[in-house]
């Protein structure tokens, strides 16, 4: 089963397609030479995949903002994101279609008596237009004062409360990531 949806990258919602396969999910995006050319054909590019039983979907409120109405968050060990569908139909037959897909998945996990990951989901990263001051210190972003995302918890903060790296063994085990303080902290603490 092939979905189009946009995804919200770090300024723009930029068209995806969705792969649904019985054990896995694949994200592509346009090939950037077919759009650059205008090409008729369009390649797509496997930008990311998961196991559909380390998956899940939540929807977001109707109380936020605008920009994220017919939105889901695709939650994963490795990368959470989120997607936008054109109408509210599109929504609705993806969230009933990808659900239904991570249970069957679940099932043939649990029949053959494996077990399905307990890695917690990546953080979603908080959209850069939503927060024009700092989670932890409150201060204004600016040109100087630049926006980060924290890799743990998906944060926005300022380049003074992100100056900790760390390694988040969800994601890499061999590179140190950018953390805000409050994760840093609290490396002992949590997961």
């Amino acid at each position: 089963m092939k979905f189009k949806f946009k995804k919200k990258t770090r300024h723009y919602w930029k068209p995806h397609l969705l792969f649904l396969f019985s054990d896995v999910i694949l994200l592509s995006r346009p090939s950037s030479w077919d759009l650059v050319f205008k090409s008729t054909d369009i390649r797509y590019k496997i930008t990311w995949k998961s196991d559909l039983a380390d998956l899940s979907i939540d929807e977001v409120s109707d109380n936020q903002d605008k920009e994220l109405t017919n939105a889901i968050i695709i939650k994963a060990p490795v990368k959470s994101f989120y997607v936008r569908f054109n109408t509210l139909t599109e929504l609705n037959d993806s969230i009933n279609l990808i659900n239904d897909a991570i249970i069957e998945a679940k099932k043939k996990l649990r029949s053959r008596n494996l077990r399905t990951s307990t890695t917690l989901p990546a953080a979603v990263w908080v959209p850069d237009e939503f927060q024009d001051r700092c989670s932890l210190c409150n201060s204004s972003f600016t040109f100087l004062n630049r926006k980060h995302h924290c890799r743990k918890c998906g944060s926005l903060v300022c380049s003074n409360c992100s100056s900790k790296k760390m390694i988040i063994s969800e994601i890499s085990t061999t590179y140190f990531l950018k953390v805000c303080t409050k994760c840093w902290e609290n490396r002992f603490l949590t997961p």
